[in-house]
């Protein structure tokens, strides 16, 4: 796969240069390892799609289109699946515009707390997690709910509780602003009443293998070192770092991978 370093030749012709700010995110994400690499590339690119299109008023699969073309990049397919109940998935999902909502506690809280009542009430398997500023990182199994409709219960649920909690945290400076992006992705979908809180994907990616297993168990515990939150994984509470890393016990009792 080719680096995004021409990214800035193409915003300069489209004269987007407000994405200027993204390309070295990009740019430095294609140095890594691609199996690391490309659900962030993929997640990086959505985000510079979305903001071009809105920016330029072009159709956004003209710009996929062209973007490819120039770049000579092969995307992953949206269409994820949960194909076996039986086995271990890697699934991460984001706020709409990649929000940073969860900057505050007891945001993240409300996550944790749905997280703890999926896997007492639905079936939820948790293997590992991570809580980031606007995504979410898991890996899970099911003895009980299908995954697809334990994670569409979760965000439903974490959504309509979410939205209440920043509609009534008077603390809240960006509260106005939150509202209205979410109100303005909520319109884009016929399926929401106002709202929209998270993107619609949750990228399964079965675990096949003990290679990809760990790997994307080692991925989802350095994100918060990667985004410069913290110099060691265990030491991010909204983590299972905790539990696999230390003596100590996180937020969330979680089932072990060996």
């Amino acid at each position: 796969m080719q680096s995004f370093d021409n990214l800035s030749f193409y915003s300069e012709n489209t004269e987007l240069n407000v994405l200027t700010p993204l390309l070295p995110e990009i740019s430095n994400v294609s140095n890594k390892d691609q199996s690391t690499a490309s659900l962030a590339q993929r997640n990086l690119w959505l985000k510079w799609l979305q903001l071009s299109a809105e920016l330029s008023g072009k159709p956004a699969s003209s710009l996929a289109s062209n973007f490819k073309k120039r770049n000579n990049i092969v995307l992953m397919s949206r269409n994820y699946k949960f194909r076996d109940q039986r086995q271990l998935y890697f699934v991460s999902f984001a706020t709409v515009n990649w929000i940073d909502v969860f900057i505050r506690y007891e945001y993240k809280d409300i996550v944790v707390d749905s997280l703890k009542y999926c896997m007492d009430e639905k079936g939820l398997e948790l293997y590992a997690w991570c809580i980031m500023s606007s995504h979410v990182h898991l890996i899970i199994g099911t003895n009980g709910m299908k995954m697809e409709d334990i994670l569409r219960d979760l965000k439903r649920h974490t959504s309509k509780t979410l939205l209440k909690a920043i509609q009534q945290n008077h603390r809240e400076s960006r509260r106005e602003w939150i509202l209205w992006m979410f109100g303005r992705a909520g319109k884009k979908n016929p399926n929401n009443e106002k709202y929209q809180f998270w993107q619609q994907h949750n990228h399964p990616i079965e675990l096949s293998t003990a290679s990809i297993m760990h790997q994307k168990l080692d991925y989802l515990h350095n994100n918060p070192v990667e985004a410069g939150y913290v110099r060691e994984p265990w030491e991010y509470l909204y983590s299972s770092a905790i539990d696999y890393c230390t003596d100590r016990k996180g937020l969330i009792k979680i089932n072990f991978i060996e």
